[in-house]
């Protein structure tokens, strides 16, 4: 006997009418549960209210989600408790609590099964061939490691840790979402020799290897290219080649190999940290910017807590105290791109402004400057002229200031921001000096001004600003001439072998596979639109090719590709934006599937744009 969803696209878990057997199932726990509808139709489940009585079996049905946020005061207290648990394909279970769950010894995922707010979970390993997402959570421990089916995906995102081995690290692994508030996310391996031939994916600088504490202690780690768009990352015990190996990495769509750093933590494990390239957010000014104060202008690296500074507001000067003052040292970064690289931004004497600012102001490139009653990031006025990158500065001490609220500094005379808590990694840069808050910062609540980054305001302020950098006799540097990237498109296999179009016709663009490929690695230029169309453009993703239909002919059958389309983990892929086109990053995986295994075939790739050719359009 089952006792299914009975009640309507919406309901609560707890209200008997909403099941067939007018139970709720705690009340008959014994008894299979399917959490959703029998034919299939979608429905969301609340499960809010704790119960430690444990189901025998529950089952999320296709197009069903069950959402379980059910909490309680004892923070020992188990609030889902079910024996057998599977998840259907199409299905989503969804736990955001920081209470105990538990989820039986073994459950089976062919869905989703999220897990949010670190709860403590009860659970050995997970089977099936779905997703789950550790979203700020921990899975396993030093002493007991996580074991994943081999068809599972995970994704960790948001400060989340997985305790993992070579023997049980499943189907793949993503690095997903940034960290939050200055927690990587960390795969924890022990300190023993192994491969780890598991696909991990969208690497990135927020992304952390970490090895056991115990009696081996690595001494280097270093990213090999393997020829394919994959790279091989050797952590070595020795010099005798013992270590733990990683063979199949791949990075983000914006990041690429950095310089692995091995270092000790306090707990006695070791971290590679600095493995891939990625964003410097620090929001900050350099060493000699002059801060307006009661007392006048004094370098910002003198100020300290309990100072008085002059802010701005409503044209008119008052004092705030200044709460702390963070410091720290940054050395540029080597991507190419100087937003990314942390190269500090110049603005000239009188860039603004008749005197402002009174003298150069040297900032970081995410600061933000107060023009029109908003901040705008200063990365995003660069020209090249008044406002330019000064790349002749490859490391530098910079330093913030917090006032009692986020206000408008007076620097060099310039108006601009001070420090704003609000998830910018503020551990490094305030060394310890925490203030304790009953909520979290952000934006949108605290900020003293709102903070503009669309085209629309800030392109005409960005082109003001270029206008009176030419008046004062600065010349416009002249952009690079355009070339021909479609020649560079090609595929890569497996091993390595290169695979240019046999034709290209307008937007088709056809390749030959040999029998036996399950997946190709499309490879092309890549371009921002931040770069190719202007700063004021709040896009800094690095475009490659935007991909719709793909099809493949192998004999006389013709099979379409989608997964690309689908899977928003899809390696090297840019978020789905539609349901018929997506972007590259440059080097993507497609997943071919043994649509091949016979046979040869013919592979055929509609590709809408180009993005270091083009202005790059949506996939709309």
């Amino acid at each position: 006997m089952t006792n299914y969803w009975k009640g309507g696209a919406t309901g609560n878990w707890f209200a008997a009418a909403n099941w067939n057997d007018n139970n709720v199932p705690q009340d008959k726990a014994w008894i299979d549960v399917l959490a959703g509808n029998p034919d299939g139709s979608a429905v969301t489940i609340a499960f809010a209210t704790a119960s430690a009585t444990t189901l025998q079996k529950v089952t999320v049905a296709a197009n069903a989600t069950l959402d379980v946020t059910a909490t309680s005061s004892d923070a020992s207290a188990t609030v889902f408790n079910v024996n057998s648990l599977t998840v259907a394909e199409g299905g989503t279970l969804d736990i955001n609590t920081s209470n105990a769950v538990s989820l039986g010894s073994s459950p089976t995922v062919n869905g989703t099964l999220q897990i949010s707010g670190n709860p403590a979970v009860s659970i050995n390993s997970i089977g099936g061939t779905g997703t789950l997402i550790l979203d700020g959570t921990t899975i396993g421990s030093a002493n007991a490691q996580f074991q994943m089916g081999s068809s599972l995906t995970t994704v960790l995102q948001n400060g989340a840790t997985l305790y993992v081995n070579n023997a049980s690290a499943g189907g793949k692994i993503v690095f997903g979402r940034d960290a939050v508030g200055g927690t990587s996310s960390q795969l924890v391996f022990p300190d023993y020799n192994q491969k780890i031939t598991t696909p991990i994916t969208g690497y990135d600088a927020a992304s952390v290897i970490t090895i056991g504490s115990g009696n081996t202690a690595p001494i280097s780690a270093t990213f090999t290219d393997n020829g394919n768009g994959i790279y091989t990352l050797t952590v070595a015990f020795d010099q005798y080649g013992n270590g733990i190996t990683l063979t199949d990495v791949s990075f983000g769509p914006n990041s690429g190999p950095g310089t692995p750093t091995i270092v000790h933590n306090t707990d006695g494990t070791w971290s590679v940290v600095g493995g891939a390239t990625g964003y410097n957010r620090q929001i900050c000014y350099l060493a000699g910017t002059m801060i307006l104060t009661p007392e006048g202008e004094r370098a910002i690296e003198t100020l300290e807590a309990g100072d008085k500074v002059m802010v701005y507001a409503n044209g008119t000067t008052s004092t705030q105290t200044i709460l702390r003052v963070g410091h720290a040292h940054a050395t540029t970064g080597t991507t190419g791109h100087a937003d990314v690289d942390a190269v500090p931004v110049r603005v000239r004497a009188g860039a603004l402004a008749d005197g402002i600012p009174s003298r150069d102001l040297l900032v970081t490139p995410e600061h933000c400057m107060m023009l029109e009653g908003s901040f705008v990031p200063v990365r995003m006025l660069v020209n090249g002229m008044s406002i330019a990158y000064d790349h002749s500065i490859t490391d530098y001490d910079y330093y913030h200031i917090e006032t009692e609220q986020h206000s408008v500094l007076v620097a060099n005379g310039a108006l601009s921001e001070s420090f704003l808590d609000a998830g910018h990694r503020p551990d490094t840069l305030m060394q310890g000096s925490q203030v304790t808050r009953l909520r979290p910062l952000s934006w949108e609540k605290d900020a003293a001004l709102p903070l503009v980054t669309d085209r629309e305001h800030v392109e005409p302020l960005f082109a003001a600003i270029a206008l009176r950098a030419e008046a004062l006799g600065y010349t416009a540097p002249q952009a690079a001439p355009s070339a021909d990237v479609t020649s560079e498109t090609h595929l890569v296999l497996a091993d390595g072998t290169a695979l240019y179009p046999i034709r290209a016709n307008g937007e088709q663009f056809v390749f030959m596979l040999p029998e036996g490929c399950e997946s190709v690695r499309i490879i092309s230029q890549a371009a921002r639109p931040a770069d190719r169309i202007g700063p004021f453009v709040d896009d800094r993703r690095t475009l490659g090719v935007l991909v719709g239909e793909v099809t493949i002919w192998s004999g006389e059958r013709t099979h379409r590709i989608s997964t690309h389309l689908s899977d928003p983990y899809a390696d090297g892929w840019w978020g789905i934006e539609t349901s018929h086109a997506r972007w590259t990053g440059g080097n993507a995986r497609l997943d071919l599937g043994q649509t091949l295994k016979m046979s040869g075939g013919i592979l055929s790739l509609q590709i809408l744009s180009h993005g270091a050719q083009t202005e790059a359009k949506a996939a709309a």
